[in-house]
């Protein structure tokens, strides 16, 4: 059976499915489907020569285009001053969910891509599966087992909840995770503070398996949060540690990597909202290698003009502290899985020490009510110590719409 035939029977499977769901009758609580489609334009230039001197270790991140490490496929990615011109699709996502009055609920959402027009994933993929229940304690404890988007970080998963149309190099690199397959409690207390404490395979799900190097200890990980303001204007500051096993060392614990994280996004006026991220990860390495240290933050700020118009100014940095330049065992790269087809981006972190900077700008028109046209401008600079600097720039147009 072709690509096409496998996404198509897949379409049609879920469509039955949701359709089966929502005629059920005497289930207390309700169905709700929900989705998104994301397509546009993207042009790249790599602006610099950078050759393969960049490439420190034999990775290809140094002169990798901006849309490229951004995890699109089919860009030129590693080619002297290489300009490439697309009509992309980012995805197709459907999502289902069902709650059982106050008690419990289930969620899937399923994703649909083809690489060879520019999609980052391949064919139909699982983004995320899981059930809860709220137990009965105190104000109510939420208990979420399954595949979930990892409460770490300012970024959302899906473009369409951001304010530029691409992610930040914290993000592309799973310098924090994305996802993550375990077990999740929440809690939220009365006076605007809330939890989240979660237990999972690791924090590179989608990358390592969960039984890479027969580890046993599990990625454990918390976020405590402070949220204020009125509908509309939420305010909201985020202190996140977690602790994994993601280095291999031949043993059931294997080199632990650690992580720190503070997101936060307060409106400054009416108009005006602040949102960022400051992280810190370090990953002890194997036996007779250098463990790295990565510092990384995000300054997004977004202005709304009126009801439709927006725009975002971005920066993001990472800093790679290895001076001895030795492999870095996490697997801290970007990577697409999916089915079927089409080369998967592959950049791995080049482990030096070194800068990764991205500036962007993001003008945005929404033309009702779940449909919106987006643009960005990026500009990368990648620089690592003894290797020549890089520079990217990358023009993209999306038409997002969810439902």
């Amino acid at each position: 059976m072709c690509r096409k035939e496998i996404m198509a029977v897949g379409v049609l499977l879920f469509w039955a499915v949701v359709v089966h769901a929502g005629e059920q009758k005497g289930v207390a609580g309700g169905f709700e489907a929900s989705g998104h489609v994301n397509v546009g334009v993207g042009f790249d230039y790599i602006g610099s020569g950078a050759g393969t001197a960049v490439n420190a270790g034999g990775t290809a991140n140094g002169n990798a285009s901006g849309l490229a490490r951004d995890g699109w496929s089919n860009f030129r990615a590693n080619a002297n001053y290489a300009k490439d011109l697309g009509f992309i699709l980012d995805e197709v996502e459907l999502g289902v969910a069902n709650r059982f009055g106050d008690i419990a609920a289930i969620k899937v959402d399923i994703g649909f891509g083809d690489r060879q027009i520019g999609s980052p994933w391949q064919g139909i993929y699982l983004k995320q599966a899981y059930a809860t229940v709220n137990i009965p304690l105190w104000s109510g404890i939420e208990f979420l087992l399954g595949r979930f988007d990892a409460p770490v970080g300012y970024e959302e998963v899906d473009r369409n909840d951001n304010n530029t149309v691409t992610h930040s190099i914290i993000y592309n690199f799973n310098i924090r995770p994305r996802s993550l397959t375990g077990v999740k409690l929440y809690y939220a207390f009365l006076n605007g503070i809330d939890i989240n404490f979660w237990v999972a395979n690791n924090m590179l799900d989608g990358i390592q398996s969960f039984n890479f190097d027969n580890k046993l200890m599990p990625a454990v990980g918390t976020r405590v949060g402070y949220n204020w303001g009125n509908a509309g204007f939420e305010n909201t500051v985020g202190l996140s540690a977690a602790v994994s096993s993601d280095v291999s060392a031949g043993s059931a614990v294997g080199r632990l990597s650690y992580l720190f994280d503070c997101d936060w996004n307060v409106w400054m006026t009416r108009s005006l909202v602040f949102g960022g991220e400051g992280i810190v990860r370090r990953n002890n390495a194997q036996s007779g290698a250098v463990a790295t240290t990565i510092f990384g933050g995000i300054a997004d700020l977004n202005y709304r003009f009126d009801d439709v118009w927006d725009a975002t100014l971005k920066y993001s940095v990472i800093h790679v502290n290895n001076g001895a330049g030795s492999a870095d065992s996490t697997d801290l790269r970007t990577i697409q899985q999916g089915t079927t087809g089409g080369a998967a981006n592959n950049y791995a972190l080049t482990v030096a020490r070194g800068y990764l900077q991205e500036f962007s700008l993001s003008p945005a028109y929404q033309i009702t009510d779940g449909a919106k046209i987006r643009a960005e401008y990026r500009l990368d600079l990648t620089g690592y110590s003894g290797f020549k600097s890089n520079l990217t720039h990358s023009v993209l147009g999306l038409f997002e719409y969810s439902f």
